[in-house]
């Protein structure tokens, strides 16, 4: 396997690293929030087969791929994982099946790290509680463009995690991870309705609410944050993809720093070259396509979104004082204490 031909690492990123990371980031990483996938689980009729997720050198994101990106990326750290499937590419139920019986042989290769299965709308309970228990499964992720409503960036947690699949992940005391929908967030008063009433409802699931909630840009976790504070102790964040280190800034002085865990979004989103940079009520990724031949006043090669994750990370803690400790929990002992209490169950 030829790493060099999945990460373009250059320069800029070992420079950035050494600089400002090499420090900073601990011995040991547990990354909540990276993908495995398989083209076999997407039919030639996919309109997801031609997308970039799907082509090149990560087509088949196996185990052995995304700890051989980690061991360049970490600089030979220790590494365990939440393996989360990529949820797009698959639309029959023998495609996602394929999907899950992949992710339940990937996530053999490490003991310590965990895995998730696929679902979507459609699959019953009794479906989705046998594949977990069939397959291992920590966790189960959907995603809000599987809805079944018209305008899915509209969709609420329920139009792709419907309850009978959340009653089965409760049954067995696993992980949701939440990517959620809607254009504000973690900020929109649905959402936020929404996840005051199933944390409750559903107390033996452990709800992770992607990149900080979907929250990219700073205004959006600051308009949460007062009721996300009051949620139960099921609920966790990940840091996956967000750079803006505001958004991280009030995590750190508002919510459980033990319920914080470390999210990269490999493989391969943490790879694009670029930044998701925010802007009045909206964010994006600012990628080196868009930016080539506009910088003349200063180095114009973007770092990898991976190191801009970090950076803000590092940022938000040193402005917040969490000391060495804490920044140990945040991007390993919080995660196994995750893991812990799944497998307790």
């Amino acid at each position: 396997m030829d790493i060099d031909k999945v990460v373009d690492y250059r320069d800029i990123d070992g420079r950035i690293w050494e600089s400002e990371l090499e420090e900073f980031v601990p011995a040991r990483l547990y990354d909540v929030h990276s993908h495995l996938q398989t083209i076999e689980a997407v039919g030639p009729e996919s309109p997801w087969r031609g997308e970039r997720f799907f082509q090149g050198p990560w087509a088949d994101s196996t185990f052995a791929l995304l700890n051989g990106c980690a061991e360049r990326l970490y600089h030979g750290r220790e590494v365990h994982y939440l393996l989360v499937p990529n949820p797009l590419g698959p639309r029959t139920l023998e495609e996602f099946a394929v999907l899950n019986r992949f992710m339940a042989r990937e996530g053999e290769n490490d003991a310590a790290s965990g895995k998730s299965m696929v679902v979507r709308p459609g699959m019953s309970g009794e479906y989705v509680a046998a594949t977990a228990k069939d397959g291992g499964f920590d966790g189960l992720k959907g995603y809000y463009l599987l809805a079944e409503v018209e305008d899915k960036a509209d969709a609420r947690i329920t139009d792709f995690y419907p309850e009978e699949i959340i009653e089965a992940a409760d049954s067995l005391g696993l992980i949701i991870t939440l990517h959620l929908s809607k254009r504000r967030g973690c900020a929109d008063e649905e959402n936020l309705a929404d996840l005051e009433y199933l944390t409750k409802r559903y107390p033996n699931v452990q709800w992770v609410l992607a990149h900080c909630g979907r929250a990219f840009a700073p205004w959006i976790m600051e308009q949460a944050v007062g009721r996300l504070e009051r949620l139960p102790g099921n609920v966790w964040y990940d840091t996956a993809a967000v750079c803006e280190d505001a958004v991280f800034y009030t995590m750190f002085k508002r919510l459980p720093l033990q319920r914080i865990l470390y999210g990269s979004d490999l493989i391969p989103a943490a790879l694009d070259r670029g930044k998701y940079i925010a802007f009045g009520y909206a964010w994006m990724l600012l990628t080196e396509d868009q930016l080539r031949g506009k910088l003349t006043h200063c180095e114009p090669t973007p770092t990898i979104v991976l190191n801009e994750c970090l950076r803000a990370i590092r940022l938000a803690a040193l402005a917040a004082g969490l000391d060495g400790t804490q920044i140990e929990d945040l991007f390993w002992n919080n995660a196994r204490a995750l893991l812990g209490r799944v497998r307790g169950s």
